[in-house]
């Protein structure tokens, strides 16, 4: 049979764009299909121009605690509409480099619209009344944000957003609830807490970026709420809008949101509401009940190895899946490898391939950061792990930055291996303490290895030896038993 193409990537995000790259790469015919405009969640709304924002507030937090070091800066102003100014040119910026990519590709292999399935091997666009065959797919549609149901109904106001539309406004607001702790909703709450904007960060499950050790999720409940408004076990039992009439030609609209914690009611009214609370697969559109592929909850079933899509029946399936959409690692390295390896099986299809699954890495950019790597608490097993701790209220290079705050908990086999399988953090400079465990996991490196390596003093970093010695200990101890 013949196809008007080899692979059909559909979603032109980092997954998508790297898999269209590596079917070129092996010498096929391609096309990449786009439905939104193009810009990757990355540049568009997720990790650019939130580490926009936070680095507008680390400059403020930092003249503000200058006078801790005895330096006193007086006058301070935080200018609500320029700080979002910065964020949006530099955001186009980052997705013009994505446009500045697809404008570079041979446009009759760009897609722009919305096509369906209609069989494991066609496509079909109404608008045009376009039909468009492939040998094999890469399904690459990232995701949507999740949204409450309490919260659908006023999504269409100005008032109520979820972080696609939240880096489009011009000027901070004074006043905001975000619902959700977890990495989007603490560190755009931190950060605008810094800003001066009044923030109420509302959360479920006590969920703090992701954390499962519970005495770092202590710690780092301790620590963030010591500067933040936040109520992360709590439940939304209201949200309205409401407006106020100073006269008959001054109106304004405030969101009054209700929530419960610990069995305590809270009312607070705020100038808007970002939901943050993760989210779900988009498959909107795709009609993947025409095709021979095992759904759940109308969601491909994949091979997590070759990223290969699962049919219902026995025969090998041409659709292939990357990206977030898989909701395995939402970041935009692991997105891009995806996105490679699901190219090169859909490109080589029937010779498919397991990929090599790196090191699970996450960092949230607050401060202090928080971050895992490896096994977390929750994967390890009683009487098969050591921990080693580090607390930083007394570590030297902290105290002297002022940053001595968290904890780090590093977990080594315990079954005769010694080998570093996973860590939790909330602490400074958590994000390089996270890439070089991530090396060392790598490597099979054990606590032995570990302590062999240098630690420059006066470092953050040199801490890492005292939680080796500590998880040595228990090790000896636990062999001799």
């Amino acid at each position: 049979m013949e196809f008007d193409y080899d692979v059909a990537v559909i979603g032109a995000g980092s997954a998508g764009m790297s898999a269209y790259r590596m079917a070129k790469k092996e010498g096929k015919k391609a096309c990449l299909i786009e439905n939104r405009e193009y810009g990757t969640k990355c540049a568009s709304y997720g990790c650019m121009p939130s580490k926009l924002l936070i680095a507008a507030a680390e400059n403020a937090h930092n003249i503000q605690k200058s006078s801790q070091f005895g330096i006193d800066v007086e006058n301070v102003k935080i200018n609500r509409s320029a700080v979002m100014r910065r964020v949006r040119r530099e955001r186009e910026r980052f997705v013009n480099f994505v446009k500045d990519d697809i404008s570079s590709f041979p446009k009759d292999e760009i897609k722009l619209g919305t096509y369906h399935f209609i069989d494991d091997n066609t496509l079909y666009n109404e608008h045009h009344d376009e039909k468009l065959t492939a040998k094999t797919f890469v399904i690459a549609t990232g995701t949507n944000p999740f949204v409450l149901p309490i919260l659908k109904p006023l999504l269409e106001t100005d008032l109520i957003f979820d972080t696609r539309r939240f880096f489009d406004y011009h000027l901070l607001p004074k006043s905001i609830a975000i619902i959700g702790s977890g990495v989007i909703g603490l560190e755009i709450g931190q950060a605008l807490t810094r800003l001066g904007v009044r923030t109420v960060i509302i959360g479920v499950r006590n969920n703090i970026s992701g954390l499962k050790d519970p005495i770092v999720l202590e710690r780092a409940n301790h620590i963030f709420k010591e500067e933040l408004k936040i109520y992360n076990n709590a439940e939304i039992t209201g949200v309205e809008i409401v407006q106020e009439e100073f006269d008959d030609w001054h109106k304004d609209k405030e969101v009054a949101v209700s929530w419960s914690e610990n069995g305590q009611q809270f009312d607070e009214r705020f100038e808007c509401v970002l939901t943050a609370t993760g989210t779900r697969p988009n498959v909107n559109g795709l009609e993947l009940q025409n095709t021979s592929l095992q759904l759940e909850n109308g969601i491909p079933v994949s091979d997590r190895n070759s990223l290969e899509c699962l049919r219902n029946d026995e025969n090998a399936c041409n659709i292939f899946i990357a990206g977030d959409i898989t909701q395995d690692r939402e970041i935009l390295h692991e997105a891009i490898l995806e996105g490679q390896h699901a190219g090169l099986n859909a490109s080589n299809f029937l010779k498919v391939v397991d990929r090599k699954i790196r090191t699970s890495f996450s960092v949230t950019f607050t401060d202090p950061q928080v971050m895992t790597v490896g096994k977390r608490y929750v994967d390890l097993k009683d009487g098969e792990y050591a921990i080693g701790t580090v607390d930083y209220t007394n570590q030297g290079r902290s105290r002297i930055m002022l940053k001595n705050k968290g904890l780090l908990h590093m977990y080594f086999s315990a079954s005769g291996s010694r080998m570093l399988i996973g860590a939790e953090m909330c602490g400074p400079d958590a994000e390089y303490f996270g890439a070089w465990f991530a090396t060392f996991i790598n490597r099979a490196m054990t606590v032995d290895d570990i302590l062999e390596e240098p630690f420059y003093h006066p470092t953050i970093f040199e801490s890492v030896r005292t939680a080796c010695r500590d998880a040595k200990k228990s090790l000896d101890i636990l062999e001799k038993i």
